[in-house]
């Protein structure tokens, strides 16, 4: 692994516990950064990762990418449920 991937590893772990703390002590300010900044760490992992095949890489960031759309969507409560719904459909 890269260094820049080991400093989003990094981000993410911090990002990841935040919003784990959020949800444990229901801090809904927290939870609005942690969450999407966890995925945005994970989508930078990625992209500095070097596989074998760069196809993989740009699938698993497509995959990434829908699944942060679906974490911001369903960040509004059941407004968005049906676009968050399909984006984390499209990112499986």
């Amino acid at each position: 692994m890269t260094t820049a991937a080991w400093v989003f590893v990094a981000v993410f772990a911090v990002a990841a516990v935040a919003n784990w703390w959020s949800r444990w002590v229901d801090d809904r300010r927290v939870e609005v950064w942690s969450k999407p900044l966890a995925l945005l760490a994970l989508i930078g992992v990625a992209v500095t990762l070097d596989p074998i095949d760069p196809a993989v890489r740009a699938w698993f960031v497509v995959a990434l990418v829908c699944s942060l759309a679906g974490d911001v969507f369903l960040l509004d409560g059941d407004r968005r449920f049906i676009p968050g719904l399909v984006a984390f459909l499209l990112a499986h």
